[in-house]
């Protein structure tokens, strides 16, 4: 009976050495505690030498407080009061724009634009600036300055021929104003090219660059109307471009959707990163996709989605 008692299945043996083995641990750890975590022990038992650490201590915190009290913010912190003055949107530099209360992206975003060929013509085109709120247009607007453009006049070539010993030629010196199409010009948007788009009243190198742009990531345009979704036209500005172009028989180069990888998917802008994903899990779960209909089955994808993918989905 008493031999029952002692009796372990191998199992239990297991169990037990384990235990006690924590146990030891548990008490090593606790006769070492003091040891191991007591401040004076971080330093030699001579006195000189741990003054000595000490004093090394100290000047690096001296040199890293020097440091960061002589370093000076490119952009006003968010404490800085906003300061309103007259400045020219087409001039001033990102450090003007956050003092004038805008958020560093924002400036960032402008000078990207403005590197571009971007540029504010009136007032009212600066209200199109991204994350721009209506009512810090309002309060920007009457500091607004954009001087008027004076009218480019062409070079003088006789002048320049009366001057002694001068050289000059009507080719190399001319001034060339750009050409525009004359008013009723129709042009088909997925054959334009920059230089065709700058002749369209309006559009100048910035504006023509996003077009071809964004119409490369989409594979080609189905509708006028998708001039809308270009960076920076705004509908009033749509209004006015919108008649002088047309779709011609250009076709669209599709998205293979059973051959394309998740990474490249996703650039095509009417594809989110969550719904390339879901899309490489169908094809995965289902096989090869045959149809529009198995995609509309996912929640991911709205009535809208589908009406514009279906100009450029390939099975």
């Amino acid at each position: 009976m008493w031999k029952d008692l002692f009796y372990f299945t191998k199992g239990e043996k297991k169990a037990v050495f384990i235990l006690i083995i924590i146990i030891v641990l548990l008490l090593v750890f606790t006769v070492m505690q003091p040891y191991l975590f007591a401040p004076d022990r971080a330093f030699p038992d001579n006195e000189q030498s741990k003054n000595e650490y000490l004093s090394f201590i100290d000047s690096l915190q001296l040199k890293e407080k020097r440091y960061t009290s002589g370093k000076k913010s490119y952009f006003p912190t968010a404490n800085t009061p906003i300061q309103l003055f007259e400045f020219n949107p087409n001039t001033i530099d990102s450090a003007s724009f956050v003092r004038l209360g805008l958020k560093p992206f924002q400036a960032k975003n402008i000078l990207k634009y403005r590197s571009k060929g971007g540029k504010f013509r009136t007032p009212d085109d600066f209200a199109k600036v991204y994350g721009l709120s209506n009512e810090q247009f309002e309060k920007l607007k009457p500091y607004i300055q954009i001087p008027e453009q004076p009218k480019s006049e062409k070079f003088n070539a006789s002048y320049a021929e009366n001057i002694p010993g001068s050289s000059f030629s009507d080719e190399k010196f001319a001034y060339q104003k750009q050409e525009k199409y004359a008013p009723g010009t129709i042009i088909d948007l997925n054959l334009a090219d920059t230089t065709e788009l700058k002749k369209i009243p309006g559009i100048g190198s910035g504006f023509a660059k996003r077009i071809t742009d964004y119409r490369t990531r989409l594979g080609g345009f189905y509708s006028v109307e998708q001039l809308k979704e270009v960076w920076g036209v705004s509908p009033e500005m749509y209004q006015e471009l919108k008649n002088w172009f047309q779709i011609g028989s250009s076709k669209i180069v599709p998205i293979q959707i059973n051959r394309l990888e998740l990474n490249q998917l996703r650039l095509h802008p009417y594809l989110s990163y969550s719904q390339a994903k879901m899309l490489i899990e169908l094809r995965q779960k289902k096989g090869k996709l045959q149809s529009l209909e198995q995609i509309s089955l996912l929640e991911e994808f709205s009535e809208k989605d589908i009406e514009r993918l279906k100009h450029y989905i390939s099975f």
